[in-house]
């Protein structure tokens, strides 16, 4: 029965609340029930808030210091719209640091950059969203120069937790997700009109979509398509979105452009465009960022060909090693981490791609991983290697002197503690599928499952012995497979396996296959037929 589908996968997945799973709580509620989000606001957010409050009627100038990415950008417009717009503060102002100038984070550039003097009539504010938690030493500096510090931030700690006034922290939300806990403080009533931007933050950001991040796509998304902010309305009309903004538009087709400003000049347009309430002026800015993220396709495309070049000859015995560092004068520094993920995704192992500026002997590295392995941990084995290190799980940041690059590839290389099968990429398959289940009415069972992401992937199937009524390559260099099957009943539909043409050479029509899939769909002139996205197969034996 195709309702019973969900309940077999999330079964699979360990999933035992089904129910609550399929239609989680909306975030304001859902922060009144679990147990960590309750506790996290006692004890953290409502102090937050009252420094906040406490500013705002002593006159007290409020400084948003936020990140580059699409998760700082939209955690800094969830802030500043809530205190400037819904509060009517106006002594409030966002900053958001410069890749190039400022370097990520807190920082004493950024605190330099951002130019406020101690108030004569009190202390200055400063909020981080989505960065700080590491910075000790900044916020130090930033009390010594007058200001009261709030932290608000997702990273994950390293030892002493910074001396700030206040810390709203947990590993469970994004910077996006966390800004909008104390938004929904600040301001209850009107917290729902920024779900929107917590679910686009929460969904670049690659954070696992469950618990509380669940909550905040789910109903994010819906709030977002009801009541579509300006900038992002102008943004997805450039990006030719037609259709409601998903899971899939929102990281594909919104946050790269989003992204692009703060990788190829300042994210500061970017805020504008979400903060903004001017239709011209959006259309304006999602002109330039839609310029700024082609410039940015093109040169991730020409960092990435070198990158694997170099690789390519350090390995020419066809050995690769479990860590993959590549280095260059040449490589564009708002790059880097999307070439240390085309490394991973090609290698299946962690991936550090690093840009060298050898005027100001400094170079800047990201880092991409794989299940099984903590980037920044394994980092942190070698911290005396790094000028700055933060990051998560999967992805991490540093700066480092030019001549210890060498040393720390050495460093990595010399590490075994990890057995060979954590290399090797393998197939997670949900359940095993009759073949008459391939069709419509299982497709939308599966959809109820949405929003597909990281920690909840969409479900992958494996329907055995079904016959190539026919098949074909396409492709600009023929390297894709569409296949025609056909199950026992005669039921046909389509399947395309990107990237496996060459299997073509060992198929034949009419012999049996097994197929490992997720289920789509194709509309066509007004028809909506089933359709698999392959992406395994091989000769069926019984």
């Amino acid at each position: 029965m195709t309702e019973d589908i969900t309940k077999i996968v999330l079964g699979n997945r360990q999933i035992k609340d089904i129910s609550g799973f399929l239609e989680p709580k909306a975030p304001s509620e859902f922060i009144k029930s679990y147990k960590e989000m309750v506790a996290l606001i006692k004890e953290h957010v409502i102090p937050a808030k009252n420094i906040i409050l406490d500013a705002i009627k002593d006159n007290e100038e409020i400084i948003i210091h936020g990140d580059y990415d699409v998760d700082g950008q939209t955690a800094t417009a969830i802030l500043w719209k809530t205190i400037y717009e819904d509060l009517e503060y106006k002594n409030v102002r966002p900053f958001i640091p410069n890749r190039f100038d400022d370097g990520y984070g807190l920082s004493s550039k950024s605190l330099s950059a951002i130019r406020v003097a101690p108030s004569k009539q009190g202390l200055p504010l400063l909020i981080t969203v989505d960065c700080g938690i590491v910075s000790n030493k900044e916020v130090l500096e930033a009390k010594k120069l007058g200001y009261k510090v709030i932290i608000t931030d997702h990273h994950e700690s390293h030892g002493k937790l910074p001396k700030a006034d206040e810390i709203i922290h947990t590993t469970n939300a994004t910077g996006a997700g966390i800004a909008w806990i104390l938004a929904n403080e600040l301001s209850p009533e009107t917290s729902i009109k920024k779900l929107g931007l917590a679910a686009l933050g929460t969904i670049c950001d690659l954070q696992p979509l469950i618990g509380f991040n669940r909550s905040i796509v789910k109903h994010g998304l819906l709030e977002l398509n009801l009541n579509m902010p300006i900038g992002i309305n102008a943004l997805s009309q450039i990006a030719l979105i037609k259709d409601q903004i998903g899971e899939y538009e929102a990281g594909w087709q919104i946050g790269p452009r989003l992204n692009a400003t703060g990788r190829m000049e300042d994210a500061m347009d970017s805020l504008r465009l979400l903060s903004t309430n001017s239709m011209e002026q959006a259309m304006v800015l999602s002109k330039k960022l839609n310029s700024l993220n082609s410039q940015r396709q093109e040169k991730t495309i020409t960092d990435t060909f070198a990158a694997i070049n170099e690789i390519e000859k350090e390995n020419s015995e066809g050995v690769v090693k479990n860590f993959i560092v590549t280095s260059s004068t040449n490589y564009h520094e708002g790059i880097i981490g999307l070439v240390a993920g085309k490394l991973t995704q090609k290698y299946y192992r962690p991936g550090i791609a690093i840009a060298i500026n050898e005027k100001d002997d400094i170079a800047k590295g990201s880092a991409r991983s794989i299940p099984g392995i903590s980037i920044v941990d394994v980092l942190r084995k070698f911290s005396e290697l790094f000028e700055g290190l933060g990051g998560h799980e999967m992805a991490a940041g540093f700066s480092i002197k030019p001549s210890k690059i060498q040393e720390l590839k050495e460093k990595l290389s010399s590490l075994d503690e990890w057995d060979a099968s954590i290399f090797k990429k393998s197939l997670k398959i949900d359940a095993l599928i009759n073949p008459t289940l391939i069709n419509l009415e299982t497709l939308n069972e599966i959809y109820k499952l949405k929003p597909f992401g990281v920690g909840n992937r969409e479900p992958v199937f494996c329907t055995k012995n079904i016959t190539v009524a026919n098949f074909s390559r396409f492709g600009k260099e023929n390297d894709h497979l569409k296949l025609f099957l056909k199950d026992k009943l005669g039921n046909q539909f389509t399947g395309l396996a990107f990237g496996k043409g060459s299997l073509s050479n060992s198929l034949e029509n009419g012999q049996a296959i097994d197929v490992v899939f997720n289920l789509s769909q194709n509309t066509w002139n007004g028809n909506t037929k089933i359709e698999v996205k392959i992406k395994d197969l091989k000769l069926y034996n019984n």
